[in-house]
């Protein structure tokens, strides 16, 4: 069986900021857009137990933590959020399931979709 090409996230990444932009006021667009260069960037946030963090690109070694709609970086303390690390996390969350999603309708058609009861029963054995 052949599979199709590969999507990318940067591609859906950049459908989905492309579709949210229109409706955001010109800084959160900024932030929005400074977010999907945080997401594409190899590296640049990982995920862990107590939240996800997230590497200043401008100084690799300066990691802010992500918790939900919160976030240890000094935007997020004067302007009390979304910032661009919540932001990129939000987004490469959702462009990644978003791009397994269409990947999987793809390469299999839209008959095969995984169930919330399948899912569970694939997170129980990991």
């Amino acid at each position: 069986m052949s599979t199709s090409p590969t999507l990318s996230v940067a591609d859906v990444i950049a459908e989905l900021v492309a579709q949210t932009l229109p409706a955001c006021t010109p800084a959160l667009a900024q932030r929005l857009e400074r977010a999907a260069v945080i997401a594409q960037t190899e590296f640049a946030i990982h995920a862990g137990p107590h939240g996800t963090s997230v590497h200043c690109l401008a100084d690799w070694g300066t990691v802010y933590h992500v918790n939900g709609p919160a976030c240890t970086c000094p935007d997020f303390g004067h302007r009390g959020g979304p910032c661009k690390h919540a932001l990129a996390v939000g987004l490469l969350s959702r462009a990644t399931a978003e791009r397994k999603r269409r990947q999987r309708a793809r390469d299999f058609g839209e008959r095969w979709e995984l169930t919330e009861a399948g899912a569970a029963a694939l997170a129980a054995l990991a």
